[in-house]
């Protein structure tokens, strides 16, 4: 999970808007949207401030997650499925598999040619 994954997430769990969090931590709405999406990120001393604020080590603000886990995972219906797949045969395991290649697949041609288009534009 990327740190604006990360912040967004926890954000979320203190049951906080982004004007919410932003005002507490002194800041513009728009820099923290930029943290949220990955497009700057937080000087120490405001990591710092962040951390202290959605009341959490620091190092669990800034650890990068070597894997995403299934809790990583917003959509609280999505995580209920995933936490069931253990439950599937083998055959229906396969099944899953195969659809979600093949959407996966169909999402990065997807984003492919949306970046070409709007390179040819």
């Amino acid at each position: 999970m990327t740190l604006g994954k990360r912040i967004v997430h926890l954000r979320k769990q203190k049951n906080l808007n982004q004007k919410q969090l932003a005002d507490r931590l002194g800041i513009a709405s728009r820099q923290l949207v930029r943290w949220e999406n990955d497009r700057a990120r937080p000087r120490p001393k405001a990591l710092e401030q962040l951390a202290e604020v959605l009341e959490i080590p620091i190092q669990q603000l800034v650890a990068e997650a070597a894997h995403p886990t299934v809790d990583d995972i917003d959509d609280p219906e999505l995580r209920e499925l995933l936490n069931q797949i253990q439950e599937l045969s083998q055959h229906k395991l396969d099944a899953l598999k195969t659809v979600m290649r093949d959407m996966i697949a169909c999402e990065q041609i997807t984003r492919v040619t949306t970046r070409t288009q709007r390179l040819a534009s």
